[in-house]
């Protein structure tokens, strides 16, 4: 977990154990752009496509699909 980014640890932690979402005021901002995040932490390994996919609420095919191309 060392090389993430503090937004995007906290940002793991809250949405894998979402009861500490509840009190929390920087869910709520981080939440604003949890697609970033998601993709982030994606393409890091730190979740699989089923998670990613599960934390968007989108179909698995509909996630892989967002993800920015790596065009050499």
């Amino acid at each position: 977990m060392n090389d993430l980014t503090d937004k995007e640890l906290l940002f793991f932690m809250y949405m894998a154990f979402p009861e500490t979402q509840v009190n929390s005021i920087e869910f709520k901002n981080l939440v604003k752009n949890k697609t970033t995040y998601v993709q982030k932490l994606f393409l890091k390994g730190r979740i699989n496509t089923a998670t990613a996919a599960e934390w968007l609420g989108i179909a698995q095919r509909d996630f892989l699909d967002s993800l920015p191309s790596c065009d050499q």
